[in-house]
């Protein structure tokens, strides 16, 4: 006799994970289907419907998963990020919102309201003389490398609230999962990105175009969170820009205005280069390889915190910048001047560096400036700079090093009536 049994996975799930997924405006909450999408290895793949108060129980095996909710009629939800299930797990509540989903490619013009999810399924454009007009809530899906051109006037403005949100369409999303979200040349200087998150394209571009780019999240894109070339003037302000695979804000031949940033995780925090002449002010720099290399490009740098940078906070090239009244610390290097650079330097606080100044210049002028608690102050030893005045040294373990410093700096010349120094 042939003895056949049938087990079925659940009976021998690891883990049990419940949870309620409710449907805006009805009253019976049955038949949305939660997908459990393996990531790692151990993971099996496995789904579960809910009940008609929105419940749901399943068992599954320990892993890493991609969860999602999906039902007809009802925008679908994907919870962010990848899921690690070792233990037995409630999920948080998910309500999904009335809507369809709408595919989109080819010309674009009009209002995307919030009562769909957008599917990108191919390149899109706003053509010259047309407006797309982007609601609050909005959530746009690229679905493979297509990207979003604006030739003519792009009004995105999400609120505080409720965000609109260009993303990725892939079940595990990556950088570089969708192509550029360009301003063109000849698109509208009005045109508006405002309380949205941008994530996992290639960058947003401004081919000489000069849009405004505020109170955003961009981060996790495979170039640059913000790439401005060709005479950008675009204004870029109080947005938190992160985890991008070069640049935060990237400036070529461009100057934009960069206020009121956050960057942070990235390769370099802002880098300008091709004779950019950006005004920087008020961001808070930190933890990028480099904070901001300004390389043959002149700027105004002002008043940043620029720390935690794990080579230098900021570095030049040999185009003379205005780097004043910043806080510069726990850098590698808090300022690299470059040989032939002719940077002034004044009244800021720069703490808490391996080298607060790297002078390679015998043109900067560094005056006015507050160095303490770093290794050394400033390593001057290949060039003296021409001015090195009223500055305070206090509590490095070495105030300069290097044969290059004005002669006297360091030494006591006269001393009070008193006899103090």
């Amino acid at each position: 006799m042939i003895l056949t049994i049938i087990i079925t996975h659940s009976a021998f799930a690891d883990v049990t994970i419940n949870g309620f997924c409710y449907l805006e405006g009805g009253t019976n909450h049955s038949g949305t289907k939660v997908l459990f999408n393996a990531v790692s290895p151990t993971a099996v793949t496995d789904s579960t419907y809910t009940l008609s108060d929105g419940s749901f129980n399943i068992g599954l095996s320990v892993g890493i998963y991609t969860i999602s909710y999906s039902h007809d009629g009802w925008q679908p939800h994907i919870v962010e990020g990848d899921v690690q299930l070792f233990a037995n797990t409630t999920l948080d509540e998910v309500t999904l919102s009335f809507g369809e989903v709408q595919d989109v490619s080819g010309n674009q013009s009009g209002t995307w309201t919030s009562n769909y999810i957008y599917n990108v399924i191919g390149d899109i454009n706003v053509p010259a003389g047309d407006s797309l007009i982007i609601e609050p809530g909005v959530t746009v899906k690229f679905l493979d490398y297509y990207s979003f051109t604006i030739n003519g006037k792009l009004i995105a403005e999400g609120t505080e609230t409720d965000s609109i949100r260009f993303t990725s369409g892939q079940a595990i999303a990556n950088p570089g999962d969708w192509g550029n979200f360009k301003f063109d040349s000849d698109s509208d200087d009005s045109s508006v990105i405002t309380y949205a998150k941008i994530e996992y394209a290639y960058s947003i571009s401004c081919y000489g175009s000069s849009p405004t780019i505020s109170n955003n999240t961009i981060s996790k894109n495979s170039y640059c969170g913000i790439y401005c070339t060709d005479g950008s003037l675009a204004t870029i302000s109080n947005n938190t820009i992160s985890n991008n695979t070069s640049t935060g804000i990237s400036c070529y031949d461009s100057s934009p205005t960069i206020s009121n940033n956050t960057i942070n995780n990235n390769e370099y925090g802002i880098r300008c280069n091709h004779d950019s002449s950006p005004p920087i002010s008020n961001n808070t720099i930190s933890n990028n390889h480099y904070g901001i290399w300004c390389d043959d490009s002149f700027s105004t740098i002002s008043n940043n915190t620029i720390s935690n940078n794990t080579s230098t906070g900021i570095r030049t090239g040999d185009y003379p910048l205005t780097i004043s009244n910043n806080v510069i610390n726990n850098n590698y290097n808090g300022i690299e001047l470059s040989s032939y650079n002719s940077s002034a330097i004044r009244n800021n606080t720069i703490s808490n560096n391996f080298r607060g100044i790297l002078n390679y210049s015998s043109s900067a002028t560094i005056l006015n400036n507050i160095f303490y608690t770093n290794v050394t102050g400033i390593d001057a030893s290949s060039s003296s700079p021409p001015s090195l005045e009223t500055n305070l040294f206090w509590l490095n373990q070495h105030v300069s090093s290097g044969d290059a410093l004005p002669p006297a700096f360091g030494q006591l010349i006269t001393v009070n009536a008193n006899g103090d120094p």
